[in-house]
């Protein structure tokens, strides 16, 4: 079975940077005392989000419950067209601590319209335990985002930055969607560092250099609020 897992916990922390211009938000990066630098090129990247029917996922985001999980599929580089390279994701999170499940899929297709029926089908190809495919099977898909993301790394190598930017949201409601019902999001920014737990007590340092209110933030409860609400 194809299977990667993330075995240990991180830690994340995340800014939600509103009204700031991205040139701004990437000079305090450059000045930054961890000596910050680029390690990839910048990508987009696009997901598919899954919940149950009564939005089970959404509501226990709202709420803050400390340990729960999203599922989405992954994948770089272009919205449509074939899908090469689309990986199914089991995102588990405790309070900040934070691991992944990822399982290779098989390509799908996404034409003028979303259907869900290939998505299913390229779910039903994947491996995975059959318990948990069922599990998944009885989602379904909710929301689609994309975002440009750009990635850091600090001189000592304990700690990535992310920043993303460009963020839009698709609304998936139904079997075939046009994906006309969405929102972009231009003004705003997600800066998140991420590191293992044994390194909190400088992370706190760093984030504290920043002049940006740490924040709790969820792109997809964030997508949902915006097309749902």
């Amino acid at each position: 079975m194809k299977v990667h897992e993330e075995t240990d916990y991180r830690l994340e922390r995340k800014f939600f940077i509103s009204g700031v211009s991205i040139k701004i938000i990437e000079n305090h990066v450059r000045l930054h005392k961890a000596h910050f630098s680029p390690i990839y090129k910048p990508r987009w990247i696009n997901n598919i989000y899954f919940d149950t029917c009564e939005f089970d996922n959404y509501f226990t985001s709202c709420e803050g419950v400390a340990r729960r999980a999203k599922v989405r599929i992954r994948w770089y580089g272009e919205l449509g067209g074939e899908i090469k390279q689309p990986v199914l994701e089991l995102k588990i999170k405790n309070n900040w601590f934070v691991k992944k499940l990822l399982f290779p899929m098989v390509p799908f297709e996404i034409g003028q319209h979303l259907d869900v029926s290939h998505i299913e089908e390229a779910l039903r190809k994947t491996e995975m335990p059959e318990v948990l495919k069922m599990n998944i099977m009885s989602l379904r898909p909710t929301l689609l985002n994309r975002y440009n993301r750009k990635y850091y790394q600090s001189f000592d190598k304990a700690y990535r930055l992310t920043l993303d930017e460009e963020m839009k949201f698709y609304r998936v409601l139904g079997r075939k969607n046009n994906l006309l019902f969405r929102m972009f999001d231009d003004i705003s920014t997600v800066l998140e560092l991420k590191y293992h737990p044994d390194d909190d007590d400088l992370a706190r340092e760093i984030t504290n250099s920043f002049p940006f209110r740490m924040t709790k933030s969820s792109k997809y409860l964030d997508g949902m609020v915006k097309l749902y609400e």
